[in-house]
């Protein structure tokens, strides 16, 4: 009877053991995933950075163009019509666009013969 109550003490102490070890695991198991998922989101975090980082010096690029002298030209003769001292300014009116332009029929593509046919007699 000893041997059964030695076996069934050490049988308990492998079931708890095993529980022990299977809790473990899968707490192991949950923390690496929390860890990928962290740095997945770092990564992306980062590339976010980056672009932001890239964007804020094209910007200050083109905050310091804007602040020469050359671009408040630029914009006094593009936008204002504005001209320096002995300068004539030249105002070109814009074209209509070709979307707006409605062919006549006689410009307009005609069909073949065998469209024309077929037009007359089925359609």
């Amino acid at each position: 009877m000893k041997k059964n109550s030695k076996q069934d003490g050490n049988r308990w102490i492998w079931i708890i053991f095993l529980i022990m070890t299977l809790f473990l695991l899968g707490n192991n198991l949950a923390q690496a995933k929390k860890i990928l998922t962290i740095n997945r989101q770092k990564k992306i975090l980062e590339e976010q950075i980056r672009q932001s980082k890239e964007e804020n010096e094209q910007l200050e690029k083109r905050l310091s163009y804007i602040q020469t002298d050359d671009f408040i030209q630029r914009e006094a003769k593009d936008k204002l019509g504005l001209a320096k001292p002995n300068e004539v300014a030249y105002i070109i009116p814009q074209l209509p666009s070709l979307e707006n332009i409605h062919l006549k029929e006689e410009f307009a593509p005609q069909k073949s013969n065998i469209e024309q046919w077929l037009d007359k007699f089925i359609y």
